[in-house]
């Protein structure tokens, strides 16, 4: 009971997280939308019950974002921290979340040097030092345990993404297939999702719609490279992008026409609850 207690909260944590990083992004009228959405979504709700690492990976991805959109809208190097602290967590839960981890790393250093102009160079050196040792701290056990097993859980998904296996699973015998299956996930979470991605790609001239799109790209390599068998469950990390694209569009939309906000979010309800996917991902 205790353990489905927790999960139930980090799903409401995930939800009101969505929420603050939509607000930050895009304003509060399509923030409330997409969180709406994403609280509604059949899919959404039923991971929530699955006890498994990647069913926590949500929560940490909206986590680290918040952090590296707070760190530049506010002008302070200290939210490196938490962008710090949410990757050491995601790249134990789940390997094949490096990418994501790795793309939080580069662009939270990328936004600390960007600082520079108004932040003294031994403040932006301080919580760099803090932020990587908050990382270390997270991760020793983590390390402790790969190195007494020989880093055999690295070894493999190094070894599986980069040099060729024998497929044991329909799911990973082409390319195609694997983007296919990245495209059925977003369908599935989010009717429509890939079509928003598309609109979102073509036009991402902000830095929020840049992020999110450079972050896809990252997070997707490992699936599509992957030579071993590939599962739904590879997304898990990128399970609340397609509801933060669809923020970005929602704002384009509102700022047309604020009175097609409600038809639209009305719309998106009805699709959601009736796409009837409620069986987990996870469950591959």
């Amino acid at each position: 009971v205790g353990i489905a207690v927790f999960m139930a909260f980090v799903g409401v944590a995930t939800v009101y997280l969505i929420f603050i990083l939509g607000e930050s992004l895009y304003g509060t009228v399509p923030a409330l939308v997409v969180a709406g959405i994403y609280a509604l979504s059949p899919l959404i709700a039923a991971q929530s019950r699955a006890i498994w690492p990647p069913a926590f990976l949500p929560f940490f991805s909206v986590v680290g974002l918040l952090g590296l959109v707070l760190m530049r809208q506010k002008r302070n190097p200290a939210w490196l921290v938490i962008v710090c602290a949410a990757s050491a967590v995601m790249s134990q839960m789940y390997i094949p979340s490096l990418p994501t981890v790795g793309f939080f790393g580069l662009t939270g250093v990328f936004l600390l040097l960007d600082l520079r102009k108004s932040r003294s160079v031994k403040t932006l050196l301080f919580w760099l030092l803090v932020s990587v040792a908050c990382f270390i701290v997270i991760w020793l056990p983590f390390l402790q345990y790969e190195s007494s097993h020989e880093f055999e859980d690295i070894r493999m998904f190094l070894l599986t993404t980069f040099f060729a296996g024998t497929p044991s699973s329909t799911l990973a015998s082409s390319v195609s297939d694997r983007v296919s299956l990245i495209r059925s996930v977003f369908e599935k979470v989010l009717p429509g999702a890939s079509g928003i991605f598309m609109i979102v790609a073509l036009v991402a001239g902000a830095f929020r719609a840049k992020l999110l799109v450079v972050w896809f790209l990252i997070a997707a390599l490992p699936i599509i490279l992957f030579r071993g068998p590939t599962f739904e469950h590879y997304t898990a990390v990128l399970l609340p992008l397609p509801f933060l694209l669809l923020g970005i569009l929602l704002q384009r939309i509102i700022a047309y026409s604020k009175y097609l906000i409600l038809p639209i979010g009305l719309f998106l309800l009805f699709l959601q609850l009736s796409a009837g996917h409620k069986i987990p991902i996870y469950n591959d």
